[in-house]
């Protein structure tokens, strides 16, 4: 689709009456554009405070003025708008997706189609809590890291013994969630190789764990365990065509860092779900990968 398209007219559409939605449909129509109604309704006054008390303090364009005249102001706008607000009903036909409470009731009506059913999932796992954490972290070096950085493919270490610098990392990792105080309930996720199961030995009170073979490093196929130096030497036009392409490119028997984007998608889903707190130890890739997500980097 043309972005052009889309920002040429103004796009206002609150769904005041069946007027405004029928002007939405008819240039969508006329486009060629499927369209699908997301919406959102919430008359539980607890989460309606929660929302704009989060609103109020986040927002630069509040700072000024004292939050109880501001939830009154934002409140008396509310009623205004349910005044002329009518809901999408069956009987216009529409696809819509009807979000009730932040997703503690779930409509769907005439919605078909990949995007549309990944937006169900996605919009079921909405929830608004300002006070849940997650932390990404590497696993710790072991005995067999290269030498540099860290940044290096971690070349057949999935059964290694952490190194002196693996352990103290695991020591300050332990000594940081228990800095935290976390109350009630917290998860701790990591990938199945020993070195991410070992970082986190000295964690009290781990919460509840579990492993995934998701956030395991990106396998390398007939290159697995080469250096990229190893890989030049060895394998020169492979070499070449993954430096071309290095998001896309699979080596034979492997898998690219877009098949470890693809893996790692569920996992997304259920972190979205949590309202916990949660502690992620992965592997350096898989670490990237995570925090390009969470951090909305899109570039």
């Amino acid at each position: 689709m043309d972005r052009r398209w889309w920002t040429s007219w103004d796009f206002r559409c609150y769904k005041y009456n069946p007027s405004q939605t029928a002007f939405v449909v008819e240039r969508c129509t006329q486009a060629g554009v499927r369209l699908l109604f997301i919406e959102s309704i919430c008359n539980d006054p607890k989460i309606i405070d929660e929302n704009l008390k989060m609103k109020i303090s986040r927002s630069p364009d509040y700072s000024m003025f004292r939050q109880r005249r501001l939830l009154k102001d934002i409140k008396q706008r509310i009623k205004n708008y349910e005044s002329v607000y009518e809901t999408l009903v069956d009987e216009e036909g529409l696809s819509y997706i009807k979000i009730i409470n932040m997703s503690s009731k779930l409509e769907a009506c005439n919605v078909t189609g990949v995007i549309p059913r990944l937006l169900i999932i996605f919009v079921m796992n909405l929830h608004a809590d300002q006070k849940r954490k997650i932390w990404i972290c590497r696993a710790g070096n072991t005995t067999h890291d290269p030498v540099g950085d860290g940044s290096a493919v971690p070349y057949k270490t999935e059964h290694c013994a952490l190194s002196s610098s693996g352990l103290k990392f695991s020591q300050n990792l332990a000594a940081f969630v228990k800095a935290q105080k976390i109350e009630g309930e917290y998860q701790v996720w990591t990938s199945t190789l020993n070195r991410a199961v070992k970082t986190i030995g000295f964690i009290a009170k781990p919460g509840i764990l579990s492993t995934y073979g998701a956030l395991k490093m990106v396998h390398q196929g007939v290159c697995y365990g080469m250096s990229p130096k190893v890989i030049r030497n060895k394998f020169p036009e492979l070499y070449k065509s993954w430096q071309a392409d290095p998001f896309r490119y699979r080596f034979s028997g492997g898998e690219s860092y877009l098949d470890v984007v693809q893996r790692l998608e569920p996992l997304v889903v259920d972190i979205e779900q949590l309202s916990c707190p949660i502690l992620i130890v992965t592997l350096f890739v898989m670490s990237q990968n995570s925090l390009l997500v969470f951090q909305r980097i899109t570039s």
